[in-house]
């Protein structure tokens, strides 16, 4: 994800501190296979993508309009790639 704004310390407190997220860095973020599916069900059905950030307790304004469509990017692929289970990657 090259060209995306690194994380402040403070910002990656905030987000270790969140339950769906597995891991992260100053410049990544991974997971949790239930904000994945969930995440996933509901872009599909056209929901806002910040407004499914929010409501896990995430800041759309600290994840940024990019990184949230690169999220939303990588579980098409997966799902595309047959890996119905999206926590396999």
């Amino acid at each position: 994800m090259a060209n995306i704004k690194k994380f402040t310390d403070k910002e990656l407190e905030e987000i270790l501190n969140n339950s769906f997220v597995k891991h992260a860095t100053h410049s990544q973020i991974r997971f949790t296979s239930e904000f994945k599916e969930v995440f996933w069900k509901r872009a599909r059905l056209g929901e806002k993508l910040s407004s499914i950030i929010k409501s896990f307790g995430l800041k759309p304004e600290v994840l940024r309009g990019r990184r949230i469509k690169v999220i939303y990017a990588h579980l098409n692929e997966q799902v595309a790639a047959g890996l119905n289970n999206l926590h396999l990657r």
